[in-house]
């Protein structure tokens, strides 16, 4: 739980709107009162533009409604924006296919359409990061370059960074750590001299995680807290607070790493800010500082927490992990029987994350196969048809020449029997 990811919206980067909750209340009464599609196209548009990082279930409804009536209106932007929403609730359900699909409709429409050069540059980051979560590195690169051009081209700093910062993730979790240094370093630089302080917060917040050592992790994530505090962004404060946490606890700074994580448990358990998977790791460290205390009950306690929580949102990494962490507890407590068992259970996970790894790439290397072979199909149909039309260009040329050589002789003979006619004439003079 440690990287804060950027990806734009069609309007702008992905700034956290406050106090929406209100503002969508209101807009959805609008909606139920409106008939006129116009004006309902429009209120769709801008609900699924404050919901869609964090309502996906209604973005999808929403933006399936809009995407009808903007094609029933013939309205290219809002069909780009309604594919677009739809590309982004489905990948944060997890529906990448779905996503690529309405992704791709809405780059087709950004770029023959509307010509649209933001609307291109944001769907081809979002395709990236789509084909990221697929592991599909090739492709998320290409898109993520392709969006990287495009935002060089037109000095469009603020998307080049986001871009750049995207790059950055895509190398981190294929382990190219130096090229994902570079490219964060380069978007970090970007945000600094635009001086959009907001988002340099998230560079040093994943930079962080590829920092050699902990005090330099440290010096980066108290310079994001500093930003978050100024801004009051607690989704923020939160994820950087635990990440805190856990460099104090990996220095042995027990003292330090409480207050940290006592601060991001707080702000994960308040129901406005309730993030589950963050949770799991910071009882996972509570229980790992208080176990470091001597206090075992309530190191025991922040375990079974930790436990329970990751099997409720089926998290199988932070399973195996709270399953480790207690069983290093009960080890130095003296206990190495009920330890050995729950080392087994993390072992068993261990196995199952890697047999849905092993699955999950054999899924994928059948998808890419299949759209190979559809590719191919596609191809070898255009091919066909084109075959076929040049055929029946050829026929059509051929028979225009018949046509053509037969008129020539008609004329011929028709001439000849003119002059015959002449001659005659003349011959009886």
């Amino acid at each position: 739980m440690r990287k804060l990811i950027l990806f734009c919206s069609l309007l702008t980067l992905c700034i956290p709107i406050f106090g929406q909750h209100s503002t969508v209340d209101s807009l959805e009464q609008l909606l139920e009162q409106t008939k006129a599609d116009t004006t309902r196209l429009r209120l769709l548009d801008e609900i699924a533009n404050l919901i869609y990082q964090s309502d996906f279930p209604k973005t999808i409804t929403y933006s399936t409604e809009a995407l009808s009536l903007a094609q029933k209106l013939g309205d290219a932007k809002h069909e780009m924006r309604a594919h677009y929403f739809l590309g982004v609730g489905h990948l944060l359900s997890s529906e990448e296919a779905q996503a690529v699909y309405h992704v791709e409709k809405a780059l087709e429409i950004a770029e023959n359409k509307l010509l649209d050069q933001n609307g291109m540059m944001d769907c081809h980051n979002l395709l990236g990061n789509i084909y990221k979560k697929m592991n599909d590195v090739d492709k998320a690169l290409f898109h993520l370059f392709e969006s990287a051009k495009i935002a060089e081209t037109y000095d469009n700093q603020d998307r080049l960074a986001t871009t750049y910062s995207n790059i950055g993730q895509v190398y981190m979790e294929n382990g190219e750590i130096q090229k994902a240094k570079s490219y964060y370093s380069k978007a970090l630089a970007i945000f600094l001299a635009e001086k959009d302080l907001f988002y340099a917060a998230f560079l040093y917040n994943n930079l962080s995680e590829i920092t050699e050592s902990p005090d330099s992790s440290i010096v980066l994530l108290n310079k994001a807290l500093e930003i978050f505090e100024k801004e009051q962004y607690l989704d923020g404060l939160g994820h950087v607070s635990n990440n805190l946490g856990t460099e104090y606890r990996k220095l042995g700074d027990y003292q330090k790493a409480l207050p940290n994580l006592e601060r991001a448990r707080q702000i994960f358990e308040d129901e406005s800010h309730y993030y589950k998977p963050g949770l799991v790791s910071v009882y996972m460290n509570l229980g790992i500082v208080y176990g470091a205390f001597g206090d075992r009950a309530a190191a025991v306690s922040w375990f079974e927490k930790s436990i329970s929580l990751a099997k409720e949102i089926d998290h199988k990494t932070f399973l195996k992990d709270a399953y480790e962490q207690y069983a290093h507890l009960l080890e130095t407590n003296n206990n190495p029987q009920e330890a050995l068992v729950y080392f087994k259970l993390a072992a068993e996970v261990k196995d199952s994350l890697f047999n849905e790894s092993k699955a999950k790439e054999l899924a994928e290397s059948e998808t890419r196969y299949q759209t190979e072979l559809k590719e191919k199909e596609l191809t070898q149909k255009e091919l066909e048809l084109e075959k076929q039309s040049r055929q029946k260009y050829r026929i059509l040329l051929g028979g225009i020449i018949v046509v053509l050589l037969l008129i020539s002789v008609f004329l011929f003979l028709r001439y000849r029997l003119q002059l015959r006619r002449q001659q005659a004439e003349l011959n009886l003079q």
